[in-house]
């Protein structure tokens, strides 16, 4: 063959290739809701929910929902520009929902009682602990409460939806009144009912071996509660013969159930988590669960933790690979103590993260400007298995 005509047909070949590469590249289909995104040499954070880019006010906001900095992608602005800019993501509003809430010096249950909250009283969020929020009240109150017992109220995001409702409902009796007025011939007609895509759904379908997956439509930021009986349509707040688990990672989509109560058939469902009670459930799947379950669940997703790897971002983020499976989670400990622990000695701090694909966080200089150190851990429940790297960071 032709020397020229060889090497002709190679870049045509690659030329073909990159083409295809920049088709593919401009078909994408955008950002999911829950996306972080910032504008090239810009400084605004943006979150994607339901259509929207809502920019965070400040980093406090940001902070105060327990987002990663790392997490953030950058974007172009033309990327973004089909999203509409929603309101203002503000330093969230916490509304208590327990008759009474503890609120505590640290994030664990065994922590000093600071004070005391009563239901329906609000707090302003000021950190995100995932089980735990931080809030302070006034001028005195700043300390921990546990998440489960509050929710947090979006009431700017609530505002704007409600304005883009009722803007709807003035367009189409506008765009009635004008049908009407043009009708000559045509009466007692029935009117025809317009079906509306939900704006949030969750699907549940059942794997085998007590192991479920769910698919969802709209945005779930509290997470999920997989909730399951031998009683139809379990519910949270759990009645007597209900059980659940907590997932609370928007990103999760899988669960396990067990056959807590005996062997027999089990009703099952999944829900929004929207701190204290559910939003939206799914379908309800019936499955029968045998004893050994749950054993087979723990054999089919156990790989034992041989070594965790803990890296530093800067800025006090953490990163950390696992060789293995921890169905406990993990404990972030750090401390300006070498060699922190869990349970903890004095001096140390923890975060616990109870699920097993979390691999990030965020700690703080709880002690003040200086070096620290930091570890983290496969959680066995009460103490601590395998243990990562020690790293040493400035704070």
């Amino acid at each position: 063959m032709n020397k020229k005509i060889f090497i002709w047909l190679i870049a045509a070949f690659i030329g073909a290739g990159l083409f295809a590469g920049y088709v593919l590249a401009t078909e994408e289909d955008g950002f999911e809701d829950g996306a972080l995104v910032k504008i090239k040499n810009q400084k605004t954070i943006y979150l994607i929910e339901e259509g929207l880019k809502r920019p965070f006010l400040n980093p406090e906001a940001f902070k105060a929902y327990g987002y990663s900095w790392y997490e953030v992608e950058t974007v172009t602005e033309e990327e973004i520009a089909d999203f509409e800019t929603g309101p203002y993501i503000k330093t969230p509003t916490i509304l208590i929902k327990a008759n009474k809430l503890f609120i505590r010096k640290w994030p664990t249950r065994f922590s000093k009682i600071l004070a005391t909250a009563q239901k329906d009283e609000t707090y302003e969020l000021i950190d995100n602990n995932g089980s735990w929020y931080k809030i302070k009240g006034g001028e005195k109150i700043t300390g921990w409460i546990s998440a489960r017992y509050a929710i947090i109220l979006d009431e700017e995001m609530d505002e704007f939806v409600a304005t883009k409702e009722e803007a709807k409902k003035e367009e189409l009796k506008t765009e009635t009144t004008k049908t009407e007025e043009t009708k000559t011939e045509i009466k007692n007609e029935t009117p025809t009912a317009t079906e509306t895509a939900p704006t949030k759904s969750l699907t549940l379908t059942y794997l085998g071996n007590g192991k479920f997956s769910w698919k969802k439509v709209g945005t779930f930021s509290q997470g999920y509660k997989l909730v399951w009986s031998k009683t139809a349509n379990p519910t949270y707040p759990l009645r007597d013969s209900d059980k659940y688990a907590f997932y609370s990672e928007p990103e999760t989509s899988v669960g396990y159930v067990n056959a807590f109560a005996g062997e027999g058939k089990y009703y099952v469902r999944v829900c929004e988590y929207l701190g204290g009670k559910c939003g939206i459930y799914s379908n309800q799947v019936t499955i029968t669960l045998l004893g050994d379950t749950e054993k087979a669940v723990e054999k089919e997703t156990a790989q034992a933790v041989t070594s965790i790897t803990l890296i530093s971002l800067g800025d006090g983020k953490l990163s950390w690979k696992v060789n293995g499976y921890s169905k406990n989670g993990f404990k972030v400990v750090w401390s300006q103590n070498s060699m922190p622990t869990y349970p903890t000695r004095d001096g140390d701090q923890y975060h616990y993260y109870s699920e097993p694909t979390k691999t990030s966080d965020i700690v703080d200089n709880f002690s003040g400007e200086g070096k620290y150190y930091v570890r983290v851990c496969e959680y066995l429940g009460g103490k601590c298995g395998i243990y990562s790297n020690q790293i040493e960071i400035n704070l």
